[in-house]
């Protein structure tokens, strides 16, 4: 079940006309149901910095306090990770009110996850993600030549195998079809082989739901065929009365 994300637009007062600042909580678990205990939270600005963090409590749940506002990304990892699990990521937070930000951790991460609006063509709209599975990462598997298309490419391969079938995408709660799955690549440079590689990246075109103006949410759930592992994602966009714009 993809990872419950609820948005609450209402502000609490403290005194006479005082508004106090909006919270964002919720509950860590693993895919087995267990709680994710002492796990931590971070809020990251642009540049990735740090801007604040929280440790989630024995039951796996957790609170901040932040302005309103939108924030670059909230990264939530626990003791394991990198040597058992990878991290849940929620992209472009937009906190207006109180937010119930719920996540499942998993040995699969979606990550670099972006979403943006067919403007003027299909009525749909177009996902995009770097999944990543900690076996492979763990595996060190060296890079190796993939021609793609016209070109020859030098892919570090540590996604997991996923297809249609194995990812679900939802809009604000609600699962919305796939139309169109595919791969493309990443180009970045590798510091350490002082070299530029190529990094798997699933492309998804989707079938647009109905929008009203404000705030949504998409939230992705990816499962490794090969495993059966999983992780999950979400990011969040504004669409305008036209339910496009974003």
């Amino acid at each position: 079940m993809i990872a419950r994300t609820l948005l609450f637009l209402g502000m609490a007062s403290i005194g006479l006309d005082r508004p106090s600042a909006p919270t964002i909580s919720g509950t860590v678990r693993y895919a087995d149901g267990r709680v994710a205990a002492n796990c931590r939270v971070l809020v990251l600005q642009p540049a990735f910095d740090p801007l604040k963090e929280v440790r989630c409590d024995a039951s796996g749940r957790y609170r901040l306090t932040l302005e309103a506002g939108t924030y670059n990304a909230i990264a939530i990892l626990d003791e394991g990770y990198g040597k058992t699990t990878l991290e849940f990521w929620a992209w472009n937070v937009r906190v207006a009110g109180d937010l119930v930000l719920d996540a499942v951790i998993g040995q699969l991460e979606v990550y670099n996850l972006s979403v943006w609006n067919s403007k003027g063509g299909a009525p749909s709209f177009f996902v995009s993600f770097r999944p990543m599975a900690l076996d492979r990462a763990l595996a060190n598997r060296p890079a190796e030549m993939r021609v793609v298309q016209d070109d020859t490419l030098l892919v570090q391969d540590i996604s997991p195998t996923l297809s249609r079938e194995t990812v679900r995408v939802a809009v604000d709660g609600v699962p919305t079809d796939i139309e169109r799955f595919q791969t493309y690549y990443e180009r970045y440079f590798d510091q350490a082989a002082k070299a530029h590689r190529y990094l798997p990246v699933v492309l998804l075109q989707l079938r647009r739901p109905g929008l009203t103006k404000g705030n949504h949410v998409v939230a992705v759930r990816i499962t490794d065929a090969r495993t059966g592992a999983f992780g999950e994602g979400t990011i969040w966009f504004e669409s305008n009365e036209a339910g496009l714009g974003f």
